[in-house]
């Protein structure tokens, strides 16, 4: 099993993987990993809707303190959509 650490360095670096004009690691990772590719500047949300509250629980998994996530794998969208969700 791959050193999370390292992942998790990977992630954050999320360096351009070849080329001035290229794409960033994650964004690769993404057009690989998803099927039929992914475009950021095109991004078809019925693709994702049926699985947006599951990706909210498996958010919680990781840091979501808004200090914590510019040195740490993490995200703060879950608490947003919570705030919007009661308003």
């Amino acid at each position: 099993m791959p050193d999370q650490d390292a992942n998790n360095s990977i992630l954050l670096a999320n360096e351009k993987v070849a080329g001035k004009y290229s794409k960033r690691f994650v964004e690769k990772e993404l057009v690989r990993r998803l099927e039929n590719g992914y475009n950021k500047n095109d991004i078809k949300f019925q693709r994702f809707l049926p699985n947006v509250e599951l990706a909210l629980e498996q958010e919680k998994l990781f840091k979501q303190d808004v200090n914590e996530i510019f040195t740490d794998v993490g995200s703060n969208i879950g608490i947003l959509i919570s705030k919007m969700r009661i308003s």
